[in-house]
């Protein structure tokens, strides 16, 4: 699992780097998948990370800010020093580092951001809207991802999850999910 973590990490802090906004939402797609196999949460903070950025990129006025140019480099810095946190085996550490990325852009955010809703708590609902898609019930993702399941429900509802992704009842989604764990 940790080579998985460290894999996506390092993938994350590539697509930063070169401010691909589709590898950046690709990434945090896959995350949501990583999420559900592995039973982790850091997967959701990746993705999180991954989706707020790639909206943040998206926005001019943002992006070309000074506050930005200055996040961007310290989200760099957390990355490297999360990645040296799992090769030493402390998560503690690698934790603390995703989160202070994650409050970082919530108060970018919120100081320049002409939201309806908060970009971090957007990118949640769309990391537990990949857990759902890749099997986990709505209920489970919610949970996963720390966003309340009414919420997700109501965004799923809007999209076109059920027509991107097929639907399966109860017992072929808990058959597959037993395939993943074995």
């Amino acid at each position: 699992m940790n080579g998985d973590l460290a894999q996506q990490t390092g993938d994350l802090k590539k697509y930063l780097l070169s401010r691909e906004i589709g590898e950046l939402k690709r990434e945090a797609e896959e995350c949501g998948g990583c999420a559900l196999k592995h039973e982790d949460r850091r997967f959701v903070l990746l993705a999180t990370i991954a989706y707020s950025f790639a909206k943040l990129f998206d926005k001019p006025y943002i992006a070309e800010s000074r506050q930005f140019k200055e996040l961007l480099p310290r989200a760099l810095e957390r990355l490297d020093t999360a990645l040296d946190a799992l090769a030493a085996g402390d998560l503690k550490e690698y934790d603390a580092q995703l989160h202070g990325i994650i409050g970082d852009v919530k108060h970018l955010s919120q100081d320049l951001g002409r939201f309806v809703v908060n970009i971090v708590d957007k990118a949640r609902i769309k990391a537990a809207t990949q857990i759902y898609a890749h099997g986990a019930s709505l209920g489970r993702a919610a949970e996963m991802a720390g966003v309340d399941k009414r919420e997700l429900a109501a965004y799923v509802g809007q999209t076109t999850l059920t027509d991107k992704y097929e639907t399966m009842p109860v017992s072929q989604r808990l058959a597959r999910a037993r395939k993943l764990f074995d």
